[in-house]
């Protein structure tokens, strides 16, 4: 009997040595070893700060990967990055980044807020990834919250053996009131932020 086996895969570069087993009978395969395919493009990996605003620089580091997602070491050369669309295309910062041991880092700032396209590319590597830039200033804090009003006098005693009432508290001046006493503000809530890799599709060439 012939039994075959289609469609497997394995992408972590490494040596590997597969088992097959059916009821009592096993039998290993010959020791074969996985090595890196060709750079198919980036994939970012850090971005420093996770809620970037307008105005503010942040930091962006992308390596290079094959197709199956294993970053090329070995990689060397010079990285560029654009915006392809959003509020904006222009933007202050790096925009030509050197790749060192497979990893580029670029620093960017971008002056208003909403949803980015940036393209990320190398000679024939090229990456779309898309950014959204967090809204600047912290959520309006709340009414604050009033207490109640005067507090109620204190009655006298109702025994008649008593040869001293105590007399009832003294009612509060006409026309003055209490200071309200205001809530606490809570923290200002964060505008999500945050950075995705997409896309990876062959690019224009770097000159």
């Amino acid at each position: 009997g012939v039994v075959r086996f289609t469609n497997l895969g394995v992408t972590t570069v490494g040596p590997y040595v597969l088992r097959f087993t059916a009821g009592s009978l096993m039998i290993n395969s010959t020791l074969f070893t996985v090595t890196l395919g060709p750079p198919v493009g980036f994939r970012a990996y850090k971005l420093l700060d996770v809620n970037p605003v307008p105005g503010s620089s942040f930091l962006i580091g992308l390596r290079v990967e094959d197709g199956g997602g294993n970053t090329i070491l070995s990689a060397t050369g010079m990285a560029q990055v654009a915006v392809e669309a959003g509020p904006t295309v222009t933007f202050s910062g790096t925009s030509l980044a050197p790749i060192i041991n497979g990893h580029a880092e670029f620093n960017l700032t971008l002056a208003s807020s909403g949803n980015y396209t940036l393209r990320v590319w190398s000679g024939l590597i090229s990456t779309k990834m898309h950014l959204t830039l967090a809204t600047s200033g912290p959520a309006p804090s709340p009414t604050p919250a009033t207490s109640p009003g005067y507090p109620s006098p204190t009655p006298a005693p109702s025994s008649t053996d008593s040869p001293s009432p105590t007399p009832p508290a003294p009612a509060p001046s006409p026309g003055a009131s209490p200071s309200p006493t205001p809530a606490p503000s809570p923290t200002p809530a964060a505008t999500p932020g945050g950075f995705v890799n997409v896309t990876s599709e062959p690019g224009p060439g770097f000159a």
